[in-house]
């Protein structure tokens, strides 16, 4: 199992509040950390994921593009174990259908021009 925090812009995290182990409202953003094997899709616009991968791999699966016009997403991996694994199964990330991050402070952000995720 492996950790993150995700920052979201707005009160509600995809899927509710099932789950979180903590949650932290700051002045601008809700912090949730849980602990999870797979992050499921989600549709939160321009949102920030910390990446723990003490415990193993993290995969994540970005919804189609179409469906997320606009938005940008930003993972950092905290740790040197262990991967993030970025998957894209209906559009690409920069041509490719998926992006790792293998380093310990690793950062990527994608961003959704309608068709494709891109990293900018």
């Amino acid at each position: 199992m492996s950790k993150f925090t995700e920052f979201y812009p707005s009160p509600t995290p995809v899927g509710g509040w099932s789950n979180l182990t903590s949650a932290v409202i700051d002045q601008n953003f809700l912090s949730l950390q849980k602990t999870v094997t797979h992050i499921g899709q989600d549709l939160n616009r321009n949102q920030t994921t910390i990446c723990d991968t003490t415990s193993g791999n993290l995969s994540y699966t970005l919804p189609a593009a179409s469906s997320v016009v606009g938005h940008k997403k930003t993972y950092k991996k905290t740790v040197a174990a262990n991967s993030v694994i970025l998957n894209s199964p209906t559009d690409l990330i920069d041509g490719a259908t998926s992006y790792t991050m293998t380093t310990q402070y690793d950062v990527v952000t994608v961003y959704s021009d309608g068709t494709t995720w891109w990293i900018v």
